[in-house]
């Protein structure tokens, strides 16, 4: 038997030579009947089948029959490749893909920069991850089993297969960083621009901060003209510090750097915003935040930062305002626990208004977000917003907040405002006496006290609430008030209210008491400065241009007089 097959294949061999297809299939066929597991004629088989089109789409089951039987021989694996790449489809992409990693694991000879390549190739036309993902685990035998040269050819591809179809790595985080760093100085300039822009982008998006700094950093020492990783060390500075978690670098630097690159760069100016927002220095921040927004209005993270950046100069009108235009601008963009944040800075702006409207608003807001993401802060400004609106059981609240060591002090000061509101001012001292720890605290204090007419006991809690604050603009009126009215020293008036309409520029109260204290001390110059300024192109607020009419008639100059105070009746016809 054995002879008779050895003898009829030698036959179909010759017949293959001779190109005599059809009588190669009849003899191999022949063959098979009576030994169906002969590997070699299985692929004599196929290759005449491959020759004779009514045959051909047979070849690939011949091919993985002879497979089956030594599934570790090269040849039946090259002769399918050779099928499927003359005969590529899109049903054929995924077989293909997959006797490319098999030839490379049975026979690393064979082509095999050559069949990387292909394989590269294939994988950008494939969108079944399954398959994808059956290929990076026989690329990552393959790395473990060949020598360091063949395992750099490996990683260049495992990494663009990676990078190119997995943005959630999950298990194949650690192999790409690991391939990352075998690889990544392997690589063209261009070619490691192109590695770099997509790795940072997905260990942004995985949240890998920590070693996304540090790969960007790395760019950025190899690439210093280029200006992504910049804005990727500048934005992950910003929004974590935003998140209140703290990122350890030197900042300056990198800003200083992007804004090199790019004058113009908004990530550069809100990384700079952030860095002197914790430097303390909140007006120069606010002042680049303002200017950057005003080229770039729809940059979320500027009005985000903005935001809290007026909530902490206690602008709420601003703030507010800043929260909304961040709200705006598309919710896809913003990190839950961001939005979640701006979210309550609407809330606590809203509840700092005079405006009951506004309450009302915010009280229905704190309720949902209550429900939704109960948190310290939330139940704090719930707590806010029943006093302002006189909710009942108020005092159940309060006493419930008082109970929690966390709150207790805000619970006092809450108490306080709740007992002013109805003129019980004698209570409301005692409830504070015992949380004069903030500066919204003495504050609340030097109101009470001012209300009472004992101006010089709310003098000192002015100053301690600057002391312990000095953005507490409100303070500083009061005391510009008191400075004026009770001791007889408008030239420390007058620093008073010009520190807090730096502080606060929509304080009517700080413009009005500042413009009078420059009419009170004769200065008409700095005082037709600053009325000018804020009346320019025939805008600005109303007590402005009162203010100006006053400053003319005080000059003498009736008609100039005349023409600001038409402006006030076209600003409000009914103030008499």
């Amino acid at each position: 038997m054995a002879d008779e097959v050895k003898i009829n294949f030698k036959e179909a061999c010759k017949m293959f030579k001779e190109n005599k297809y059809t009588d190669v299939i009849k003899k191999c066929k022949k063959i098979l009947k009576k030994d169906k597991k002969n590997y070699a004629t299985l692929i004599l088989l196929a290759a005449a089948m491959k020759e004779i089109e009514e045959y051909k789409s047979e070849v690939p089951l011949i091919l993985q029959s002879a497979i089956n039987i030594q599934k570790d021989n090269p040849l039946a694996w090259k002769g399918l490749i050779t099928y499927y790449e003359q005969n590529l489809d899109n049903d054929c992409y995924d077989k293909l893909l997959l006797a490319y990693c098999k030839i490379l694991q049975i026979d690393s000879e064979y082509k095999f920069t050559h069949i990387l390549n292909k394989l590269l190739d294939l994988s950008l036309q494939l969108k079944d991850i399954s398959v994808l993902t059956e290929c990076i685990e026989h690329l990552s035998e393959l790395r473990k089993v060949s020598d360091s040269d063949k395992v750099k050819l490996v990683d260049k591809t495992l990494g663009w297969i990676l990078l190119d179809n997995f943005s959630n790595l999950g298990k194949y985080q650690d192999l790409l960083e690991s391939v990352f760093k075998s690889v990544i100085n392997e690589f063209d300039t261009v070619d490691q621009q192109k590695f770099y822009r997509k790795y940072l982008k997905i260990l942004y998006d995985n949240g890998d901060l920590v070693i996304l700094i540090k790969e960007a950093i790395n760019m950025h020492q190899k690439f210093p003209q280029h200006i992504l990783p910049l804005e990727y060390i500048c934005r992950i500075y910003y929004e974590q510090n935003m998140l209140s978690e703290d990122i350890d670098i030197d900042i300056t630097q990198f800003y200083e750097s992007l804004f090199k690159l790019n004058a113009n760069s908004e990530i550069a100016a809100v990384a700079k915003a952030m860095y002197l927002r914790k430097s303390d220095n909140l007006i120069a921040a606010r002042k680049i935040l303002k200017d950057t927004l005003q080229l770039k209005p729809f940059f979320l993270y500027g009005w985000m930062l903005l935001s809290e950046i007026s909530m902490r100069l206690h602008c709420w009108e601003d703030a507010e305002s800043a929260a909304k235009k961040a709200l705006e601008i598309e919710k896809h963009e913003i990190k839950d626990g961001l939005l979640h944040k701006v979210k309550l800075i609407l809330i606590e702006s809203l509840s700092r208004s005079d405006n009951r409207q506004k309450w009302e608003t915010a009280f229905q807001m704190c309720e949902h977000h209550l429900e939704m993401q109960p948190s310290t802060q939330l139940e704090v400004l719930h707590a806010r917003l029943s006093v302002l609106l006189d909710k009942p059981n108020i005092y159940i609240t309060l006493d419930n907040l008082e109970l929690k060591p966390e709150t207790k002090i805000q619970a006092n000061i809450l108490r306080a405002l709740y007992l002013k509101q109805n003129k019980q001012f004698n209570e409301a001292l005692n409830a504070l006496d015992a949380s004069l720890e903030t500066s919204e605290a003495w504050l609340l204090l030097g109101i009470i006290y001012w209300e009472m007419t004992e101006y010089n006991y709310s003098l000192m809690a002015f100053l301690n609430g600057v002391k312990i604050d000095r953005h507490n603009w409100k303070c500083l009126v009061y005391l510009g008030h008191y400075y004026r009215e009770y001791g007889n020293d408008v030239e420390r008036s007058r620093r008073c209210y010009q520190t807090a309409l730096q502080i606060n520029p929509n304080s009517e109260e700080a413009g009005v008491g500042l413009s009078t204290a420059y009419r009170l001390l004769k200065n008409q110059d700095a005082n037709i400065e600053l009325l000018q300024s804020l009346t320019i192109q025939d805008s600005g607020p109303k007590w402005a241009w009162l203010q100006l009419g006053l400053q003319y008639l005080d000059q003498g100059d009736g008609m100039q007089a005349i023409k600001a105070f038409q402006h006030v009746i076209r600003a409000d016809p009914n103030d008499k």
